[in-house]
């Protein structure tokens, strides 16, 4: 048995029987899902990969708590985690994975420190325009532009007023005045979210004054909820219908991120950009190339790289 050769189950009894059983359903979806040989060396490209744990989370959505799936998540994910290090330097071949994942996160990093790939994003997408009323489409469209469109994390995000977006000659600017892990900056927005961000500003429903956070409720304030709570409720609570996928603020800021990393924007305006705290190398290095943006080398050169003086806009993604 598997579990038995790599040894990766917990030693305590009852939680070793619950992840035996985790690990067991898991393993019997990704069978009947995609039909490989039940014989180690073939089974475990696809077993050994957290996207494919993302994808049986992804398919179980509705059918079981959302408790139930956090946890889920939590024990394969570790034990995915576990199982890759028991196989040590043996190769894992990535071709059999591609041929299942529409878009392969690549193998080695956990769901919510990933990107969004471009099919999750119109997912995003329709869920903003599926929102039933102008204003919380509005609102909806605001949270996506300043994640995606700026990088503004979520403890961020509920300081972002009207007045800390500016209009500029090439560029729409959102200034943030950072929050735990992050330092205060000025961001320019990618297209297409600056137009959006733009008509957010423009189109501000009454009640909103200059000094209101733009993700605020209707009436232009933030409760005295923990400020995060305040957008979290919001998406929880909002409306997904059809192929609409409510957001993860997190994994659109890492798509943000990885984004202008892949479009090779100098180093040092993305690690100004992005403002976090102990760098953008410390942060996100191992993502990157563990997931194919670039190899070691070709960080290591982009990381050096003479950045230019100026700050202009990002680019478009």
């Amino acid at each position: 048995m598997l579990h038995e050769k790599y040894d990766i189950l917990a030693g305590n009894k009852n939680t070793r029987r619950s992840q035996y059983s985790h690990l067991t359903t898991y393993i019997t979806w990704l069978h009947e899902k995609y039909g490989f040989e039940l014989e180690l060396r073939a089974a475990l490209p696809y077993i050994a990969d957290h996207a494919a744990v993302q994808n049986y989370i992804d398919a179980h959505e509705g059918q079981k708590k959302p408790s139930s799936l956090q946890q889920e998540l939590r024990v394969l994910t570790r034990l995915v985690r576990r199982l890759k290090e028991c196989w040590g330097d043996a190769s894992i071949s990535h071709e059999s994975v591609h041929r299942w994942i529409p878009e392969p996160y690549g193998l080695g990093q956990p769901p919510q420190s990933l990107p969004y790939t471009m099919r999750e994003l119109r997912g995003v997408v329709d869920w903003v325009n599926t929102q039933p009323t102008p204003y919380s489409q509005r609102r909806a469209a605001s949270i996506v532009a300043l994640a995606l469109g700026a990088g503004v994390t979520i403890s961020e995000m509920t300081d972002v007023t009207y007045d800390d977006v500016t209009a500029h000659a090439h560029a729409i600017i959102v200034f943030t005045r950072g929050a735990r892990g992050t330092r205060s900056r000025h961001v320019p927005v990618t297209a297409p979210w600056d137009a959006v961000l733009s008509d957010v500003i423009h189109y501000r429903p009454s009640g909103h004054t200059d000094s209101s956070p733009i993700v605020a409720s209707r009436r232009g304030t933030i409760t005295q909820q923990p400020p995060t709570r305040v957008i979290r409720k919001f998406i929880e609570r909002s409306r997904a219908t059809g192929n609409g996928r409510a957001p993860v603020i997190g994994r659109l800021r890492h798509a943000w991120v990885i984004g202008h990393a892949r479009h090779r924007v100098p180093f040092e305006l993305l690690n100004h950009a992005a403002g976090i705290n102990r760098g953008l190398g410390r942060a996100y290095k191992r993502t990157l190339i563990s997931i194919g943006v670039m190899s070691e080398d070709e960080y290591d050169a982009w990381q050096h790289d003479a950045a230019p003086a100026d700050y202009p806009p990002l680019t478009a993604l």
